[in-house]
């Protein structure tokens, strides 16, 4: 992993497009990969207000439709390939448990359901994602 953490002066650092264009790539490439076919797909790079956040998702369930962000601003951490692409997989995970996690709202609390959602993100990121991550750089490695 890698973070990078600013002096104080130097806060406010943003994603390109190129990160964002990456953003998209990676995250056309894990719909498919964890067959989430079933939604309209929007990609948009920008800043929300009450967000603080790299990445983001908005689901409608009713309409089928699904609202990818990647921030602009990343206040004090660097945007670099890896963060773009493990923020584009997490959001993915994200809809694919969507509906898990709003039906189990009925019967526990959201910051339980969000937690163990949460957990199991993680859980892919450090498994799934990063063997892709790593097969990917082997890849790139091997062709040059």
């Amino acid at each position: 992993m890698n973070y990078i953490q600013k002096s104080s002066g130097d806060f406010n650092l943003k994603t390109t497009k190129k990160h964002f264009d990456l953003f998209r790539k990676e995250g056309s490439y894990w719909l498919v990969r964890l067959n989430l076919r079933d939604y309209d797909f929007i990609f948009v790079h920008v800043d929300l207000e009450d967000r603080n956040a790299r990445a983001w998702v908005d689901i409608s369930l009713d309409g089928k439709v699904v609202t990818f962000g990647l921030a602009e601003d990343w206040g004090w951490m660097e945007p670099d390939d890896y963060l773009i692409a493990k923020s584009a997989f997490h959001e993915c995970c994200e809809v694919m448990l969507y509906k898990l996690h709003h039906h189990l709202t009925n019967f526990y609390s959201y910051k339980f359901v969000d937690e163990m959602r949460h957990e199991v993100i993680r859980t892919l990121e450090h498994t799934m994602f990063e063997d892709y991550w790593v097969s990917k750089i082997k890849t790139k490695k091997g062709k040059k």
